[in-house]
């Protein structure tokens, strides 16, 4: 019997979402601060938009434990979901996309952010799966120990 999809990736999955909420948090936070100059506040709607795309967000990364996709397709599928999820989340529930350049402006610093993250993202896997191959411990190929 298949375990279900919540026994499979439930604690994945809210463990990605508490990351990703208090990484998005901080990130709020900072960019109000840096913008504002003087403290941000966060209303409790705005807080569970930012949950809910954490969620969405954590659900997106579950597409990376296909192993029959291509690495591109996995990450253009994330993207699709990320970015998604955001615009209707931070723009069109809100009701920020009154303003078209407003909104286009968003949608292109999301999409710079989610590029640079993903970048660093790949970068930091591939020197950690060349790192892991290189500590491979040597077989010999005809049986003999090395001294």
């Amino acid at each position: 019997m298949k375990p279900s999809f919540f026994k499979k990736y439930g604690a994945r999955l809210l463990n990605n979402t508490c990351k990703t909420f208090t990484v998005t948090l901080i990130l709020f936070y900072s960019v109000g601060a840096l913008i504002i100059n003087d403290r941000m506040t966060m209303n409790f709607g705005t807080a569970l938009l930012t949950l809910a795309f954490s969620f969405l967000f954590s659900l997106g990364l579950l597409v990376f434990e296909v192993e029959s996709l291509n690495t591109v397709l996995k990450l253009l599928i994330h993207y699709a979901v990320t970015a998604s999820s955001f615009v209707l989340l931070f723009v069109v529930i809100p009701g920020n996309n009154r303003n078209g350049e407003f909104t286009l402006m968003l949608i292109v610093v999301f999409t710079l952010l989610y590029i640079v993250t993903a970048a660093i993202a790949f970068f930091i896997k591939s020197a950690r799966k060349k790192k892991k191959t290189d500590e491979e411990d040597y077989s010999p190929v005809y049986g003999r120990s090395q001294k």
